[in-house]
């Protein structure tokens, strides 16, 4: 179980970007790095909301208004 965590933790900082290294290099545990790079990485709420309504207004205003949805 400890050799699967340690893996797991070592996999975590083999497969992130090197810039992102010092963000989790004090952090022991496969848990504390992952929940520190989803703080870091992981966008807020109000600004994932601004981007889909952003791709939404762009794929609605991409349709002609006299064209069938079924096509």
């Amino acid at each position: 179980k400890d050799k699967a965590l340690k893996e797991i933790c070592t996999e975590v900082a083999s497969t992130i970007s090197t810039s992102l290294i010092p963000l989790i290099q004090n952090d022991s545990t496969a848990h504390a790095r992952l929940v520190k790079l989803k703080a870091y990485i992981a966008p807020s709420d109000p600004l994932r909301r601004r981007e889909l309504c952003a791709k939404y207004d762009a794929l609605r205003a991409l349709r002609p208004r006299n064209t069938s949805i079924d096509k």
